[in-house]
C-alpha cells in the first residue's frame, strides 16, 4: 500500500514528461546537425515519418540520404541510398533518432523478454520451462529486432517543430 502511492507518482511524472512539448522552433538547430546524423522528418503531405541520415540544411531546404533495400537484393549486400530534398515550409517536425543497430537491439530486448514470458506461460512442466523460455526468447529477439528496425517505436529529442 505504501509503495502504491510512490509508483503512482512516478507513473504520473513519466506520463507528464513524455507529453511535454519541446520548445523548438529554431531552424538553426537543424542547420547545426552533423552530416550522417540519424533523423526523422514529418512533413505536411504525409502522415508517415521519413527516416534518413542528415546531409545538410539551408535556409529553405533540408537534404538527407534515405536508405532503401529492394526486396530482391540479399540482406548481406549494401543498401541503396537516395538523396531527398524537403522544403522547409512543408516540414512539421525534425527529430533525432537512434541508429538502425540501436533500434534492432531495443526491439530485440523487448521481444526477448516477451518471448521468454510467453515460453514460461505456455509450459506446464517445470523441467521444460527453461528450454521453452530460451527458445521463445530467441524467437522473440529475432522478431522484435526486425520489427523495431523497420518501424522504430523509440524516438529521441525533437529539435525542430513548427
Amino acid at each position: 500500500m505504501r509503495y502504491q502511492r510512490f509508483f503512482s507518482l512516478v507513473l504520473a511524472l513519466l506520463v507528464l514528461a513524455s507529453t511535454a512539448r519541446a520548445q523548438t522552433g529554431d531552424w538553426r538547430s537543424v542547420e547545426k546537425l552533423y552530416a550522417g546524423t540519424h533523423i526523422s522528418v514529418l512533413d505536411r503531405q504525409s502522415p508517415i515519418r521519413l527516416y534518413c541520415n542528415f546531409e545538410r540544411a539551408t535556409g529553405k531546404e533540408l537534404f538527407c540520404r534515405q536508405e532503401t533495400r529492394p526486396a530482391f537484393l540479399p540482406p548481406y549486400l549494401p543498401p541503396i541510398f537516395s538523396e531527398v530534398a524537403l522544403d522547409r515550409g512543408d516540414i512539421r517536425e525534425v527529430r533525432l533518432e537512434h541508429s538502425g543497430a540501436a533500434n534492432a537491439l531495443i526491439g530485440g530486448a523487448i521481444g526477448a523478454g516477451a518471448g521468454a514470458a510467453l515460453g514460461a506461460a505456455v509450459t506446464t512442466d517445470g523441467h521444460s520451462r527453461g528450454p521453452a523460455m530460451a527458445l521463445f526468447g530467441v524467437l522473440g529477439f529475432a522478431m522484435g529486432s526486425a520489427i523495431n528496425k523497420a518501424l522504430p517505436i523509440t524516438h529521441r529529442k525533437v529539435i525542430y517543430r513548427r
